[in-house]
Protein backbone atom coordinates (compact mmCIF):
# COMPACT_ATOMS: atom_id res chain seq x y z
CA UNK A 1 0.00 0.00 0.00
CA UNK A 2 3.06 2.51 0.55
CA UNK A 3 4.80 1.80 -2.31
CA UNK A 4 1.55 2.77 -3.95
CA UNK A 5 0.89 5.63 -2.52
CA UNK A 6 4.30 6.76 -2.66
CA UNK A 7 3.72 6.37 -6.72
CA UNK A 8 0.25 8.52 -6.20
CA UNK A 9 2.19 10.99 -4.63
CA UNK A 10 5.08 11.63 -7.45
CA UNK A 11 2.80 11.48 -10.42
CA UNK A 12 0.39 14.41 -8.22
CA UNK A 13 3.42 16.34 -7.88
CA UNK A 14 5.08 15.73 -11.30
CA UNK A 15 1.51 16.70 -12.69
CA UNK A 16 1.45 19.88 -10.45
CA UNK A 17 5.17 21.24 -12.29
CA UNK A 18 3.54 20.33 -15.60
CA UNK A 19 0.05 22.25 -14.78
CA UNK A 20 2.71 25.33 -14.07
CA UNK A 21 4.83 25.13 -17.01
CA UNK A 22 1.64 24.71 -18.91
CA UNK A 23 0.38 28.03 -17.65
CA UNK A 24 3.68 30.01 -18.10
CA UNK A 25 3.11 32.22 -21.26
CA UNK A 26 -0.89 32.47 -21.84
CA UNK A 27 -1.89 35.69 -22.62
CA UNK A 28 -5.33 35.33 -24.38
CA UNK A 29 -8.11 35.95 -21.90
CA UNK A 30 -9.94 32.70 -22.74
CA UNK A 31 -6.99 30.48 -22.15
CA UNK A 32 -6.22 32.08 -18.58
CA UNK A 33 -9.99 31.85 -17.95
CA UNK A 34 -9.70 27.80 -18.47
CA UNK A 35 -6.61 27.80 -16.77
CA UNK A 36 -7.85 29.64 -14.00
CA UNK A 37 -10.69 27.23 -14.06
CA UNK A 38 -8.20 23.95 -14.11
CA UNK A 39 -6.24 25.61 -11.32
CA UNK A 40 -9.05 25.82 -9.24
CA UNK A 41 -10.54 21.91 -9.85
CA UNK A 42 -6.01 21.09 -9.35
CA UNK A 43 -6.45 23.09 -5.92
CA UNK A 44 -9.01 21.37 -5.38
CA UNK A 45 -7.70 17.49 -5.56
CA UNK A 46 -4.59 18.43 -3.75
CA UNK A 47 -6.21 19.39 -0.43
CA UNK A 48 -8.14 16.01 -0.83
CA UNK A 49 -4.84 14.48 -1.10
CA UNK A 50 -3.57 16.14 1.65
CA UNK A 51 -6.13 15.15 3.86
CA UNK A 52 -6.15 11.52 2.68
CA UNK A 53 -2.20 11.35 3.25
CA UNK A 54 -3.04 12.43 6.95
CA UNK A 55 -4.95 8.84 7.05
CA UNK A 56 -2.55 6.79 4.43
CA UNK A 57 0.38 7.83 6.34
CA UNK A 58 0.72 5.53 9.57
CA UNK A 59 2.00 7.22 13.17
CA UNK A 60 5.25 6.59 13.76
CA UNK A 61 5.67 3.75 16.72
CA UNK A 62 6.98 5.11 20.09
CA UNK A 63 9.87 3.27 21.60
CA UNK A 64 8.31 0.43 23.97
CA UNK A 65 10.28 0.37 26.69
CA UNK A 66 9.43 -2.82 29.15
CA UNK A 67 9.35 -1.79 33.02
CA UNK A 68 11.56 -4.92 33.94
CA UNK A 69 14.60 -6.65 32.78
CA UNK A 70 15.16 -10.24 32.22
CA UNK A 71 14.92 -13.35 29.52
CA UNK A 72 11.58 -14.43 31.82
CA UNK A 73 9.56 -11.33 31.99
CA UNK A 74 10.14 -10.95 27.81
CA UNK A 75 9.13 -14.30 27.53
CA UNK A 76 6.37 -13.87 29.89
CA UNK A 77 4.80 -10.33 28.24
CA UNK A 78 5.64 -12.07 24.55
CA UNK A 79 3.33 -14.93 25.68
CA UNK A 80 0.63 -12.72 26.63
CA UNK A 81 0.73 -10.76 23.96
CA UNK A 82 0.18 -13.97 21.80
CA UNK A 83 -2.63 -15.28 23.96
CA UNK A 84 -4.26 -12.12 23.42
CA UNK A 85 -4.23 -12.43 19.35
CA UNK A 86 -4.93 -16.51 20.15
CA UNK A 87 -7.38 -16.34 22.03
CA UNK A 88 -9.70 -12.69 20.73
CA UNK A 89 -7.77 -11.68 18.17
CA UNK A 90 -6.71 -8.70 19.74
CA UNK A 91 -3.33 -7.09 18.44
CA UNK A 92 -1.90 -4.37 21.22
CA UNK A 93 -1.12 -1.32 19.39
CA UNK A 94 2.21 0.30 20.37
CA UNK A 95 0.61 3.37 22.39
CA UNK A 96 -2.27 0.73 24.04
CA UNK A 97 1.23 -1.79 24.78
CA UNK A 98 2.57 1.39 26.20
CA UNK A 99 -0.20 1.77 28.56
CA UNK A 100 -1.09 -1.81 29.65
CA UNK A 101 2.76 -1.79 30.45
CA UNK A 102 2.61 1.20 32.33
CA UNK A 103 -0.17 -0.33 34.20
CA UNK A 104 0.98 -3.88 34.59
CA UNK A 105 4.28 -1.94 36.63
CA UNK A 106 1.87 -0.08 38.77
CA UNK A 107 -0.36 -3.54 39.74
CA UNK A 108 3.13 -5.25 40.52
CA UNK A 109 4.31 -2.67 42.66
CA UNK A 110 7.43 -2.64 40.91
CA UNK A 111 7.93 -6.33 41.01
CA UNK A 112 9.45 -8.34 38.56
CA UNK A 113 7.55 -11.76 40.07
CA UNK A 114 4.66 -10.13 40.81
CA UNK A 115 3.94 -8.84 36.84
CA UNK A 116 5.39 -11.80 35.64
CA UNK A 117 2.25 -13.46 38.12
CA UNK A 118 -0.10 -11.29 37.46
CA UNK A 119 0.25 -11.96 33.59
CA UNK A 120 0.14 -15.58 33.85
CA UNK A 121 -2.87 -15.31 36.13
CA UNK A 122 -4.84 -13.66 33.33
CA UNK A 123 -3.93 -15.94 30.97
CA UNK A 124 -4.77 -18.88 32.90
CA UNK A 125 -8.20 -17.86 33.94
CA UNK A 126 -9.14 -16.47 30.04
CA UNK A 127 -9.01 -12.71 30.90
CA UNK A 128 -9.37 -10.30 27.84
CA UNK A 129 -8.66 -7.23 29.78
CA UNK A 130 -5.58 -6.49 32.63
CA UNK A 131 -6.74 -5.42 36.02
CA UNK A 132 -5.19 -5.42 39.23
CA UNK A 133 -5.34 -8.72 41.76
CA UNK A 134 -4.52 -9.43 45.36
CA UNK A 135 -1.71 -11.25 46.35
CA UNK A 136 -3.95 -13.93 47.94
CA UNK A 137 -5.60 -14.03 44.59
CA UNK A 138 -2.10 -14.69 43.03
CA UNK A 139 -1.57 -17.55 45.48
CA UNK A 140 -4.55 -19.00 45.39
CA UNK A 141 -5.54 -18.38 48.99
CA UNK A 142 -8.90 -16.14 47.65
CA UNK A 143 -10.97 -17.65 45.31
CA UNK A 144 -11.94 -16.41 42.38
CA UNK A 145 -16.27 -15.17 42.76
CA UNK A 146 -17.84 -16.43 39.60
CA UNK A 147 -18.37 -12.76 37.68
CA UNK A 148 -14.65 -12.31 37.62
CA UNK A 149 -13.84 -15.23 35.92
CA UNK A 150 -15.81 -13.77 33.05
CA UNK A 151 -14.23 -12.68 29.94
CA UNK A 152 -13.85 -8.74 30.16
CA UNK A 153 -13.98 -6.61 26.97
CA UNK A 154 -11.27 -4.16 27.90
CA UNK A 155 -7.63 -4.30 28.14
CA UNK A 156 -7.44 -2.46 31.35
CA UNK A 157 -10.35 -3.28 33.73
CA UNK A 158 -11.20 -1.40 36.67
CA UNK A 159 -10.71 -3.56 40.17
CA UNK A 160 -13.75 -4.82 41.05
CA UNK A 161 -12.40 -4.72 45.06
CA UNK A 162 -10.23 -2.41 46.51
CA UNK A 163 -6.93 -4.57 47.37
Amino acid sequence: MKELWDKLNESVLEFGTNIDKFGEGMTTPRLLKAYNKLLDSWNKVVVKHLNYSKAVEPLQPKEIKLPFKGEEFLETWTIYKEYLIENFQRHLGNRQEAVVLKYLKKYSKNNVSKAIAILEFHILHNYKGLFPISDKQLTGEEPIKDDESLVHSDIIQKPKKKL
